[in-house]
């Protein structure tokens, strides 16, 4: 079972499609699909793309809050792909709208990372709420994951991507990954080292299943090249691992928990 707003897609390759809910009933699914896949996200810059993405969050994280209430004792997956904090920005910190903007271009540097770090807040209090609704309302302990595809884009001064800085590095390639793992279960330390992305569900299943997928090795890439339509892939992983070996010599998980 999966829960997707309209920045995810099944895929064409699918052999059982998941049972399908459109988290926002304003926008709807085939909004969502014409507007990333025609020149109107281009047109209309992020005229009525700031609304309807807002809609569509607060969609997604109210039927997130009920899906235990839903489901009751039958095992679901649930999946979603919050946009946010990512532009259109569409949320001061308490919630309320944010201003209107005609095109993010036109945004300063000041303003647009104002704006990021009022949406961080926001987002951050509620999916608070988000977790706490799930784990009181589930009939069975829950997993629970929270995890960035990339870390922060607030604006700064650098010069190219690929010219590597541990503060780049923290900024770009720092991700978020928390997780909740039900009956007090934890990951072993030694894997903690191998925390990135590709890995998550590995050490989970592993875990939780008693299963025995591989680690596989990180690897970091870099899109920020080309447009949306046309971006470009490089990966960065012999620049980016050093530094985070050199920060983080894995003695942050001290103790039990």
């Amino acid at each position: 079972m999966q829960v997707m707003n309209g920045y995810l897609r099944i895929p064409v390759t699918a052999k059982t499609p998941p049972e399908f809910i459109v988290s926002s009933k304003n926008n709807g699914e085939f909004f969502s699909l014409f507007y990333d896949m025609s020149l109107l996200s281009v047109v209309l810059c992020y005229n009525i793309h700031q609304a309807a993405n807002r809609r569509e969050i607060l969609n997604s994280l109210e039927l997130l809050k009920n899906m235990p209430e839903k489901y009751g004792s039958q095992p679901f997956f649930a999946c979603v792909h919050l946009i946010a904090p990512l532009e259109p920005y569409c949320f001061k910190a308490d919630g309320t709208k944010q201003r209107f903007y005609y095109s993010k271009n036109r945004l300063s540097a000041k303003e647009h990372n104002e704006m990021y770090l009022e949406q961080v807040q926001f987002i951050n209090k509620e999916l608070l709420n988000v977790f706490d609704s799930i784990l009181s309302q589930s009939k069975r302990e829950p997993v629970i994951v929270l995890m960035s595809d990339h870390a922060s884009r607030l604006n700064d001064s650098f010069s190219s991507p690929f010219e590597v800085s541990e503060k780049l590095v923290l900024q770009y390639y720092n991700n978020l990954i928390a997780i909740h793992l039900p009956n007090g279960i934890l990951l072993d330390k030694d894997d903690l080292k191998e925390m990135t992305n590709v890995n998550v569900f590995r050490l989970i299943l592993n875990a939780v299943f008693h299963e025995n997928h591989p680690i596989l090795e990180p690897r970091y890439f870099d899109g920020s090249t080309g447009t949306k339509f046309t971006k470009t892939w490089h990966e960065v992983t012999q620049d980016v691992r050093p530094v985070f070996e050199k920060l983080y010599p894995f003695t942050l998980f001290s103790g039990e928990n």
